[in-house]
Order: structure tokens, then C-alpha cells, then sequence
């Protein structure tokens, strides 16, 4: 799964923090996931940050970033999300995503809306499938997922056998 953050605001992204409406947080999300996560807990929460995170802008011109949610508080009428890039993954052309749409659960008219969706694919293994990232974020099981909870689960697992 990953979090798909999309914004209209030029340079939103280059700021430590961004501030979604309320009711812009599931859209574009499967119904059962919308469901699973319409009460932000904090069991909600922490599996939201979990997730790796692609940052869009809306349209289909400007870069996309790959990173992670670092911290999600939820307001009275809005979330604000705190996020960090992750530093091994270049900003990429939406161009070079543009043919990833499907795999990627991005609808059509997806681009022109500002929102914050949850989809059930695969972000690492698609974008390592189509060799816009490297093996990095492969462990040795073959499990894609952030570098710095391989690491740790691999440090851990050696010091445990």
C-alpha cells in the first residue's frame, strides 16, 4: 500500500509540512480502505505512516517525489501532515509515471484534485519493475519497503540468530 498526496499549490512540497481538508483525506480510495481509515486513531495513524508516500502536484507536468509521512494530526476541519523525501530516490518526471497510471490505482481526472488517497498497490515493486528505482529497497527475502525498517529488521534478525 502507499499514500498518494496530490496538491495544487506550487512549492507545497519543498515546505516541512502540508494541511489537507478534511474531506479531501479518501478520496480516490477503495471503498473498504476509505472505511478502514475514515477514524484517523492512532492505530490509523501509525499505519498510514507505515506506508511509503508518493507526492504529486496536480496536472501531469511537474515531478513527483517518493517519501514518507512523518507525522499526521488531525484538526477540526483538516489534517496536517509533516513528511520527509526519501533521500535515495531522485525526483522523478511525472512523465516517467505517466504509463504506471493503472498499475499505480491513479484514476483518470485523478490529477486535477486535490486529495489524499490510500491505494492498495505496491509502490516500490512497480517503480523497481519499471526500473525508475534500483534494488536498494529490496532486502534479502525479496521484500521491497523503506531501507531504514530493512536495515533495522536485518540488524535485528542477526542478532537474534
Amino acid at each position: 500500500m502507499y499514500n498518494f498526496l496530490v496538491t495544487a499549490k506550487d512549492d507545497s512540497w519543498s515546505l516541512p509540512a502540508y494541511e489537507y481538508e478534511r474531506d479531501r483525506f479518501g478520496e480516490y480510495t477503495a471503498p473498504a480502505l476509505k472505511e478502514r481509515f475514515k477514524n484517523l486513531t492512532a492505530r490509523a495513524i501509525e499505519e498510514l505512516k507505515s506506508y511509503p508516500a508518493l507526492f504529486a502536484y496536480e496536472g501531469e507536468k511537474k515531478d513527483v517525489r517518493i517519501g514518507y509521512l512523518r507525522r499526521i494530526k488531525e484538526r477540526a476541519r483538516s489534517i496536517l501532515i509533516e513528511y520527509d523525501f526519501e533521500p535515495n530516490i531522485p525526483a522523478i518526471p511525472f512523465a516517467k509515471i505517466e504509463h504506471l497510471k493503472s498499475r499505480l490505482d491513479i484514476e483518470n481526472w485523478e490529477m486535477n484534485r486535490t486529495h489524499w488517497a490510500v491505494k492498495d498497490e505496491d509502490l516500490f515493486e512497480i517503480l523497481q519493475s519499471s526500473g525508475l528505482i534500483d534494488d536498494t529497497f529490496q532486502n534479502s527475502a525479496g521484500h521491497l519497503g523503506r531501507v531504514e525498517e530493512m536495515r533495522f529488521k536485518d540488524t535485528l534478525n542477526k542478532h537474534c540468530v
